[in-house]
């Protein structure tokens, strides 16, 4: 197919002249919103997957013998404060470890209004808690 020059030349503009800015204004929000989404989600899926780590990690400090409640929840909370959650609340169970202790529960709790990287738009007044329970380790 033979074309003329004239016809390759540039067209005459057409009245979609200002149709890609009207559809970058309907869709840039929404992407914008859905990006944001991600990265929350993201950060609430680092807590909950930190936390179970640090209930697992202080449960297995706390089973040994010579063990203490305090060294389990400084564990715990120190693992924490390594992602930057700052108010989470660990538990030991029970709070006085003894050679007759058989099992040892480690309860953590965090908040993640404090937590996430923006303002919680999409997780509001949810909160994160894992638990552990490991047997007692007596040689």
């Amino acid at each position: 197919m033979i074309t003329s020059r004239k016809s390759l030349k540039k067209q005459k503009p057409t009245r979609r002249r200002g149709a890609l800015v009207v559809e970058m204004a309907f869709v840039l929000p929404i992407l914008v919103t859905v990006i944001f989404a991600c990265l929350e989600f993201s950060r609430m899926n680092m807590i909950r997957n930190t936390a179970k780590n640090a209930a697992y990690k202080a449960a297995r400090k706390a089973i040994v013998p010579g063990a203490t409640a305090a060294g389990a929840q400084t564990e715990a909370t120190n693992l924490m404060h390594s992602i930057g959650v700052n108010d989470s609340t660990v538990t030991i169970i029970p709070p006085v470890i003894t050679s007759g202790t058989m099992t040892v529960t480690v309860n953590i709790q965090t908040n993640l209004s404090g937590n996430l990287f923006f303002a919680p738009m999409f997780l509001k007044n949810k909160s994160i808690t894992t638990t552990c329970t490991l047997n007692r380790e007596d040689y």
